[in-house]
This record gives C-alpha cells, structure tokens and sequence, in this order.
C-alpha cells in the first residue's frame, strides 16, 4: 500500500466513536475485547508506528463481543473504512488497518468475520447475500459518498 496519509484516520476514528457505546452503557470500556474498543486501537497503534499492517491484527479481532450498536450508525462507519480502502486486490494484506476496521463492524452487522478478496464492489455483493438490508444500506452510502468524493463541488 502507498503513504499512510492517503487514509483518512479521522474520518474512520469520528465514525466508530459515533458507534461506540461510551461508559455510560458499558460501566467500563473492554478496550481490545471490544470490536470497536479493538479498532480503536488498532487505528491509534497505526498512526503512532506510521503503518498499515497491524501485526496478527486479523487474528486478534474479539469476536465474542456481543454488544448491540445502532445499525445506521454501524453502516455509516462501515461505508467511511471501505471508501478508504485501496482496492488492492492481489496485494490485499489482511492485518491491514482498513481491513481490520472494516473486519470489526462487518462482525457487528453479520455476526461473523468476512473474508474480503481485495475487490470493494465484489464485497459488497457478497455483504449483501449475508445481509442484505444492511448490504444495500452499505453499498447505497459507499456510493453517495464515492461520488462526492471524486466530484467535490
């Protein structure tokens, strides 16, 4: 993958602490036994060693977690990881960040980890065979916010 910088950080981070829980409903934050405490991490370790590969990252995403997220808010952040993500097809790496992130909320929307064959538009459709309602939810935003991304105004 090219420079770190081309990845919009905050843009993903602003979007999972839209999904968060906070303290307020978990008592106490799991951090890494969290899928979105696990992102978090995840992004903050990458910034600070300047990488995109998380060592072991795609092994370590807590799966167990069972916490209910606002499925609107899931999709939204979602939409933001895969608009980040560089398409690299068979160079896809993943214990990249982007596929870590998009690992996490995936397992909240499905229940289970996806595999992603480095192709954004060939996972989509198969986001969508899994579960379609949040599929098409996914895919209508990553679209939306596609265009505007290659046709500022």
């Amino acid at each position: 993958m090219s420079e770190r910088s081309e990845i919009n950080f905050s843009g993903i981070r602003e979007k999972i602490e839209d999904v968060c829980l906070t303290e307020s409903e978990c008592d106490q934050c799991a951090k890494i036994k969290c899928l979105l405490g696990f992102a978090k991490v995840s992004i903050r370790y990458a910034l600070e060693k300047n990488t995109y590969n998380i060592p072991q990252g795609e092994k370590l995403v807590p799966l167990s977690d069972a916490k209910l997220y606002s499925q609107h808010e899931v999709v939204e952040a979602l939409a933001e990881t895969l608009l980040q993500c560089k398409n690299c097809r068979d160079n896809h790496e993943e214990n990249c960040i982007i596929n870590i992130t998009r690992l996490c909320l995936e397992a909240i929307l499905t229940g289970e980890p996806m595999p992603y064959h480095g192709n954004i538009l060939i996972h989509l459709v198969d986001l969508s065979r899994i579960n379609s309602e949040a599929g098409a939810q996914v895919a209508a935003l990553f679209r939306q916010k596609n265009n505007i991304k290659s046709n500022p105004a």
